[in-house]
């Protein structure tokens, strides 16, 4: 393998690059994100205290992950357009 392989030298295989990369961390927090939802919200969950705690921890930090993952996004989307632009 040499440095071509292992550093894309051109924008569209950067761009193809970090999209895969955006998806491919999206999925799995989405899911997240919901199955912890539905475990905080249904009473019928029988959790103990320290389950719901670790629930409500999983909940909080994956909204803090999706926060960081959509500011990367749509600044990747605004250098996106520009570069389109141009």
């Amino acid at each position: 393998m040499d440095d071509q392989d292992v550093h894309p030298q051109t924008p569209d295989t950067v761009e193809r690059l970090l999209h895969e990369i955006l998806v491919e961390i999206r999925t799995p927090l989405t899911a997240i994100k919901y199955y912890s939802h539905i475990l905080r919200e249904v009473e019928n969950a029988n959790l103990t205290d320290e389950q719901r705690k670790y629930v409500h921890i999983i909940s909080q930090n994956t909204e803090g992950v999706l926060a960081i993952y959509n500011d990367v996004f749509n600044r990747w989307m605004e250098l996106h357009k520009k570069s389109r632009e141009e």
